[in-house]
Order: C-alpha cells, then sequence, then structure tokens
C-alpha cells in the first residue's frame, strides 16, 4: 500500500510542476489547462459513479468530488482565449501617411 501511496505522491508532484509551467504562460502550455479540466470532470464523475453504486458513502468522497467539479469548472471560465488587440474590432489598418 504504501508503495501505490507514493506513486501518487509522484504523479501529484510532476502534476504540480506542469500547472506551474503552464501558469507561467496559460496561451503557450494550453493543453495543460484543457487536461486540468479533464482531470476535474474525470474525478467527478468517477467520485459520483462510486457514490451512486454505494461503494462509498458521502463523508468518505463528498469532498473530493466538490473539490474536482470546482475545479473542472474553474478551469473552464478561466480558459486562457487568444488576446486581443484594443480597438481590434472596427479600427482600420492603415497608418499616416509619412511627413
Amino acid at each position: 500500500m504504501g508503495y501505490l501511496i507514493g506513486l501518487w505522491g509522484c504523479v501529484f508532484a510532476t502534476m504540480a510542476i506542469g500547472y506551474a509551467v503552464a501558469a507561467s504562460n496559460p496561451l503557450k502550455h494550453r493543453i495543460w489547462v484543457q487536461m486540468g479540466i479533464a482531470r476535474g470532470t474525470l474525478e467527478c464523475a468517477l467520485g459520483l459513479v462510486y457514490l451512486s453504486r454505494g461503494i462509498v458513502t458521502f463523508p468518505q468522497a463528498g469532498f473530493g468530488i466538490i473539490v474536482a467539479g470546482l475545479m473542472a469548472l474553474a478551469y473552464i471560465a478561466l480558459y486562457p482565449r487568444k488576446p486581443r488587440l484594443a480597438g481590434a474590432a472596427g479600427a482600420s489598418t492603415k497608418t499616416p501617411a509619412s511627413p
């Protein structure tokens, strides 16, 4: 059992490094944000399946289900989008003539 918990720690440590890199430039590292959405969604769904089958109780899994769902929603809400230039919607691309 200790071996599996150690491996789980390695997974979380490497994911933390990946998330830190993604946070430095989320537009460049969009795949990490997408993986965060997928991870949160899958963890929440799996927890709900186990809860509905009676394998775990809400006091056992409720906190993890709620946190995973909130993390997925936060990633979706803060999903990086390409920056828009100010005034680009109706501005012309003409440059002023040189004197």
